[in-house]
């Protein structure tokens, strides 16, 4: 028993290892290019890179999720095969596709050759990026973290190169910064090659569309993407710019613990598909309490920081998101339990519930977002809404993932999950 905690204690690290590198690989993609282009360049930059993140978020649900169900209690070497043949065919259309919108954006746009010529490279490259994605979650779903954190540090160590060079030599522009970028991708691909396979193409199709997890989680991922778009567009449309200045930076001082909740995402629902369902609920209730513990801890550590420290990650923003930050800090509780009781609920094959909490909380944060900047008018008003949405979230979703369910309710695995 000791042994088995240990081997866990230690996946689990390697997960939150990885999640960190993985984060950190986009953010230096971010401040390559910030420092290389105008302003304006940037901001199209960052609509095109947006079609990525969407690329990713959508491979990551219908496929990383039923990946990390299914592998761990799969016997049939030859159906696991098959899993993740099929998941690289549906990744690289899914890269494909995200692409096509990135090199649609660089050619529609009116901006520099330097802007189009990068968008372009981002572009080719999409398909091999979201491949290297599903890779880290088949690792993680066959107990080998190790082999995505390898990856995931080849990719960050190339960009720390690129970001260094920049920084020394004036001669290196956006457009070898990002192919520098890519470079590691693809080398972070090459190092976590043993866990992709040989795309399967036929049949792939009747294969994915058949499970219903998987509309279920596409679902649940382009409403996650949406929910906050949707929220800064109301405040700032509402209140005003400003006001989403300061709670974009309050949100961008809890970046931590975003980093933890997608480590959760990312690790646990392999690690509840090892597990007797009285283990299960024990473990992701042990995980969101830790998790929880952990955003008060860091928002607390947060809010004591001096003025000058803070002054220095926000700039002139630091004292309206300084104000924000206890509200903010009970929002990432109650995204933190909840983020446990989705991932539980995903593992044991209840994804229409999961993705039903999803539409409920767009529906709720925008009702209480919009009252809040309707009637307040202020940052901490429309930060308290989203504090109490999210805290009546992690309530409502723990009640469902802890409920009884019968044997022929929930869809173990893919074969049970077809129509």
């Amino acid at each position: 028993m000791n042994r088995a905690r240990g081997r866990s204690a230690r996946r689990s690290l390697a997960i939150l290892v990885d999640q960190a590198l993985s984060s950190a690989s986009n953010f230096l993609l971010v401040i390559l290019v910030a420092r290389l282009l105008s302003t304006t360049d940037f901001g199209t930059f960052a609509v095109g890179f947006s079609c990525v993140a969407v690329a990713l978020g959508l491979a990551r649900a219908n496929l990383g999720v039923p990946l990390s169900v299914d592998l761990p209690v799969e016997t049939d070497h030859r159906a696991i095969e098959e899993a993740i043949g099929r998941s690289v065919a549906v990744a690289l259309l899914t890269g494909a596709a995200a692409g096509l919108a990135v090199a649609g954006i660089s050619l529609l746009v009116s901006g520099s050759g330097t802007l189009v010529v990068t968008l372009l490279i981002l572009a080719c490259a999409c398909p091999f990026l979201v491949v290297q994605d599903v890779a880290r979650y088949v690792a993680i779903a066959q107990a080998d973290p190790a082999r995505a954190v390898v990856s995931d540090l080849v990719w960050v160590c190339t960009g720390l190169i690129v970001l260094g060079l920049s920084a020394v030599s004036g001669g290196i522009g956006a457009v070898t910064a990002a192919g520098g970028w890519v470079l590691g991708g693809l080398l972070a691909l090459a190092t976590i090659r043993h866990c992709v396979r040989r795309p399967l193409w036929r049949g792939t199709w009747r294969w994915f569309s058949r499970d219903r997890r998987r509309r279920h989680l596409t679902v649940d991922a382009l409403t996650a993407a949406v929910t906050p778009l949707v929220v800064v567009t109301l405040v700032a449309t509402v209140c005003s710019p400003a006001t989403v200045g300061s709670l974009r930076g309050a949100s961008t001082l809890m970046s931590p613990i975003n980093v933890g909740m997608a480590a959760v995402a990312l690790g646990a629902v392999a690690e509840v598909a090892r597990r007797s369902r009285s283990h299960a609920r024990r473990f992701m209730v042990v995980v969101s309490i830790g998790l929880a513990a952990c955003s008060v801890l860091w928002g607390t550590i947060v809010w004591l920081l001096p003025s000058s420290a803070g002054s220095f990650l926000l700039g002139p923003t630091w004292d309206s998101a300084r104000q924000l930050l206890p509200l903010i800090t009970v929002e990432f509780v109650g995204l933190s339990v909840w983020t446990g009781a989705i991932s539980l609920l995903r593992a044991t094959g209840r994804t229409r519930v999961s993705a039903s909490m999803r539409g409920i909380y767009l529906v709720l944060v925008i009702a209480a977002t919009g009252t809040a900047a309707v009637l307040l008018g202020t940052a901490s008003g429309v930060q308290a809404a989203l504090a109490g949405t999210a805290a009546v979230l992690a309530c409502v979703s723990w009640v469902s993932a802890l409920r009884k369910t019968e044997p022929g309710q929930v869809e173990t695995d893919s074969r049970a999950a077809t129509t």
